[in-house]
C-alpha cells in the first residue's frame, strides 16, 4: 500500500470519488497532494488525533479500508479544480 502512496505523491491535482461499500455513502473531493492526503487516509493515529474530525475520517475509522473504493475521476489544474469537483 505504501508503494502506491509514493506514487500519488507525484500527482498533485485530482478529483477522487469514495464509495462506502456497506453503506453506498459517498465522498466526493479535490485534492492539490493526492499522495498527502493519502498519507493521512492511511494513518490511523492522524485520523484520530486530527483536529478536523471530517465524516470520512471517521467512517474510515469505524469500517475500515477494506469496506471502501476509490476512484480517480478527473485530473485537473489548479484554477478549475473546485469548478470541476461542483460540477460532479
Amino acid at each position: 500500500m505504501h508503494k502506491e502512496v509514493k506514487l500519488l505523491k507525484k500527482i498533485k491535482i485530482n478529483l477522487v470519488f469514495i464509495v462506502e461499500l456497506t453503506t453506498g455513502h459517498f465522498y466526493l473531493g479535490s485534492s492539490i497532494d493526492l499522495g498527502r492526503r493519502f498519507s493521512h487516509y492511511f494513518s490511523r493515529g492522524f485520523l484520530k488525533n486530527s483536529k478536523h474530525k471530517s465524516i470520512i475520517y471517521n467512517s474510515l475509522l469505524k469500517n475500515g479500508y477494506s469496506n471502501f473504493s476509490l476512484e480517480i475521476i478527473e485530473y485537473c489544474d489548479k484554477e478549475s479544480c473546485i469548478e470541476r469537483e461542483n460540477f460532479f
